[in-house]
């Protein structure tokens, strides 16, 4: 599933719950800018998909209104219980061609994750 900012109240609710229960961080981004706060300035698009039920997986794009070429990728994230079962790739490359096909040509991201690191290194990431 898509979603673009500004997303419901209770999906942000929801996403942050999973993110800092996976991530075990405060994020960078506060829960405003997916409800809308940044919504003049960028696009922020999140990936998921759901399994029995429950948060599986995500993945975030954030792209320039003022230059759409260029992007941020982040928020990957996936439930322990459903790791290497490919979620995250699936989710991961779709972002990454949705935002080619919509003209984007530089994504930035940055982890010290290491498990995070081999995913984008198979994605092509260097």
């Amino acid at each position: 599933m898509i979603f673009e900012a500004p997303l419901e109240s209770d999906l942000t609710r929801d996403l942050f719950k999973f993110w800092v229960g996976t991530f075990g961080e405060p994020l960078d981004l506060p829960p405003e800018v997916f409800l809308g706060a940044e919504s003049e300035h960028n696009r922020h698009i999140v990936y998921l998909t759901r399994r029995d039920g429950r948060l599986a997986g995500t993945c975030a794009l954030a792209i320039s209104s003022s230059l759409p070429a260029l992007g941020g990728f982040g928020e990957v994230a996936t439930d322990p219980q459903f790791r290497r079962i490919g979620i995250a790739t699936e989710l991961c490359r779709q972002a990454v061609e949705d935002f080619r096909t919509s003209g984007g040509q530089a994504l930035f991201l940055g982890t010290d994750n290491a498990d995070a690191a081999r995913l984008y290194r198979r994605l092509g990431w260097r």
